[in-house]
């Protein structure tokens, strides 16, 4: 109430925090938003974000788990509009140089200046039997055509085992009807 009486308030842009589907990116919004109308750039580790979002670090024991966790809030915060004029969110996932955490780093991107995102995907199967494997999984379930060969091992390469099964999944529930 001070803060209002004093008129220091912080704008809200409502459109974009109303098509953030996690509660946990929505409160992570307004920080970052707030933060970015002060400075250009704010980097936070996983660890820091889970215990200033008063999460349960228990959940997040393992890297593995706070990397999950980061790309969810990537995959919710990336590219949505800042309260600043013509400004949108930009996420970034890092390794920490000790190899031992996940960081965000937060940027703002004017909508004037051109974005330049450079995705890499990172390589999940490193094994070259598993990913054999998983692209006699594609084939069977989808049809082995020769054009498709290299399609379906980058697939392998690039994509769990859980994340195909449930594409094969889902493209056998859209054949069937």
């Amino acid at each position: 109430m001070e803060n209002i009486r004093n008129r220091v308030t912080i704008p809200v842009n409502f459109t974009a925090r109303k098509s953030i589907k996690s509660e946990v990116a929505k409160a992570l919004y307004n920080r970052v938003d707030s933060l970015l109308a002060k400075m250009d750039k704010h980097e936070k580790t996983a660890i820091k974000l889970i215990d200033e979002l008063s999460l349960k670090a228990s959940r997040y024991e393992y890297k593995s788990q706070r990397k999950a966790f980061v790309e969810l809030l990537k995959k919710n915060l990336d590219g949505v509009p800042l309260s600043s004029v013509d400004a949108f969110l930009c996420v970034t996932l890092l390794e920490t140089s000790n190899k031992q955490d996940w960081k965000c780093v937060f940027t703002k991107q004017n909508h004037s200046k051109p974005a330049t995102v450079t995705r890499r995907l990172v390589v999940v199967n490193t094994d070259a039997d598993h990913r054999e494997y998983l692209v006699d999984i594609i084939n069977t379930a989808i049809g082995g055509k020769k054009q498709n060969s290299r399609l379906y091992h980058k697939y392998a390469l690039y994509y769990s085992e859980n994340l195909i099964r449930r594409a094969i999944g889902e493209y056998k529930e859209l054949v069937k009807h």
